[in-house]
């Protein structure tokens, strides 16, 4: 994960555009729509 935080700005191959219409996270702390860079955390 060190080295996406070094590989500099992101490019288009480098995340995927998503539309979010609802909150994603199910717990109890949800804090509304949020977007998550890295796809392993969603």
């Amino acid at each position: 994960m060190a080295e996406e935080f070094r590989a500099g700005p992101l490019h288009d191959d480098s995340y995927e555009a998503l539309e979010v219409t609802e909150p994603m996270q199910t717990d109890s702390d949800s804090c509304g729509v949020f977007v998550c860079r890295f796809s392993g955390l969603a």
